[in-house]
């Protein structure tokens, strides 16, 4: 017997007001690379960013009335259901993971707020990587490797990778 999914519930994005009040939650253990401030959520959104306040706190100094009064969260391992009992004007939340399992099954959020993701975000980073390992194995540079560790000079010639076959298992 086959195990089906659900279908996914499918909401219409929710009515914004005028100027669109975000609260970006930061985390201190992630890479600065990962914070979110309004400069950068400005120049994601572009024009549409002009009608936007942004509000940028980290997970352990949050500010419950600037939460309160947000229409959208944007945040990262956050705890969803303290989000939703805060941000009682919430409208969207977003993850800027790209997997939603930890927040899994959706009975935390409420009927009227709509959940995105950053699924896809990285996926043209995961192209580039998938076709540099594949180079680099056709090449043999993992033996190029252990020998150079070794002190060992051991040339050897690498046909193209046109043309060959790979097998996907798992």
């Amino acid at each position: 017997a086959s195990t089906r999914r659900p279908p996914l519930r499918l909401r219409p994005m929710p009515k914004l007001p005028d100027v669109i009040r975000i609260y970006a939650e930061n985390r201190r253990d992630k890479d600065a690379a990962y914070f979110i401030d309004a400069t950068q959520v400005e120049k994601a959104l572009g024009v549409a960013g002009s009608g936007c306040r942004v509000i940028a706190q980290y997970s352990d100094d949050p500010s419950p009335r600037d939460l309160a009064e947000a229409d959208v969260f944007i945040g990262s391992t956050f705890d969803a259901k303290k989000t939703v009992e805060l941000g009682e004007n919430l409208k969207l939340i977003h993850s800027t993971s790209a997997g939603i399992d930890r927040y899994l099954p959706l009975d935390w959020l409420p009927e009227h707020v709509l959940f995105t993701n950053s699924s896809g975000i990285h996926a043209e980073k995961v192209e580039e990587f998938a076709m540099l390992a594949l180079l680099m194995l056709n090449d043999r540079m993992p033996q190029y490797m252990t020998a150079q560790r070794a002190h060992r000079w051991q040339p050897t010639l690498s046909p193209g990778i046109r043309g060959k076959r790979l097998l996907v298992y798992g």
